[in-house]
């Protein structure tokens, strides 16, 4: 059984640190997500997808809102009264 190319474990692991809250979901993290999901690699892409849609999709749910275009004041945490 051969090594996971070092981009699948980096991924893996980031997540893993997202996931406990070791390190923030920021501009520059969501960015190299994002460039893997177009990544030349099937299995940087599928893993990349998979990490965002299933196991990074609860934690980071109010910045999906906003990227999908359904952002609202109330989604962000600046509902007025």
């Amino acid at each position: 059984m051969c090594c996971p190319p070092p981009l699948l474990q980096a991924l893996a692991l980031l997540a893993n640190l997202l996931l406990k809250d070791y390190v923030k979901w920021r501009g520059a993290l969501f960015h190299r997500f994002a460039l893997a999901l177009v990544d030349p690699s099937a299995a940087v892409r599928q893993l990349a997808e998979h990490l965002l849609v299933h196991t990074l999709a609860t934690k980071v749910r109010l910045g999906w809102a906003g990227l999908r275009g359904g952002c609202s004041p109330c989604a962000m945490g600046n509902a007025r009264p």
